[in-house]
C-alpha cells in the first residue's frame, strides 16, 4: 500500500465523510460498514457530483474529514475528481480531507496515480470493516 507522507497533526474529529462511489452494490456494502462508526456521511455516484457536494459544502466553510474515492466511474473519474477537490481546498483555505483511493484493480502505476493526483492512500476493493476502520479511527 502506497502512502503520500504526511505531516504530523493531531487528529481531527470528524466532521462528515463522503463516499464516492459509482456501483449500487458497492455503494450498499460501504455505507453499511459506516454505519458501525460515529461518522457523519454523503454519498456521491460519479465524480461530477462529488465536486458539486464537496463546494456546496466547502463554501459554508464545512468541510468533510475523510473522502472515500472509487477511481474508475462515469462522468467524471475519481483521479480528476480529487484534482477538482484539492484546487477547491486549495482556494477556500480550507483542511485538505484525508482521501482513500478505492479500486478493485491493483497496479504500481494505478497506485502512483491516485497519490500524485492528491489521494492519501489506496485501498483495493472489496474493502473491510478493518481497512474503513484503521482509516476512520486515525480521527477518532
Amino acid at each position: 500500500m502506497l502512502e503520500k507522507p504526511q505531516a504530523k497533526e493531531p487528529p481531527r474529529k470528524i466532521t462528515k465523510l463522503l463516499l464516492v462511489e459509482d456501483n449500487e452494490f458497492q455503494r450498499t456494502t460501504i455505507t453499511h460498514i459506516l454505519k458501525q462508526f460515529p461518522v457523519q456521511y454523503d454519498q456521491a455516484e460519479d465524480g461530477e457530483k462529488a465536486i458539486h457536494i464537496f463546494n456546496r459544502f466547502a463554501e459554508e466553510k464545512i468541510t468533510y474529514s475523510i473522502i472515500l474515492m472509487d477511481i474508475f466511474m462515469p462522468i467524471m473519474n475519481g483521479i480528476d475528481s480529487v484534482k477538482n477537490i484539492r484546487k477547491i481546498e486549495q482556494k477556500l483555505k480550507l483542511p485538505p480531507a484525508y482521501i482513500c483511493g478505492l479500486s478493485s484493480e491493483r497496479s504500481d502505476d494505478l497506485e502512483s496515480k491516485c497519490i500524485n493526483s492528491g489521494m492519501n492512500i489506496f485501498l483495493q476493493k472489496p474493502v473491510t470493516s478493518t481497512s474503513i476502520g484503521k482509516v476512520i479511527s486515525q480521527f477518532l
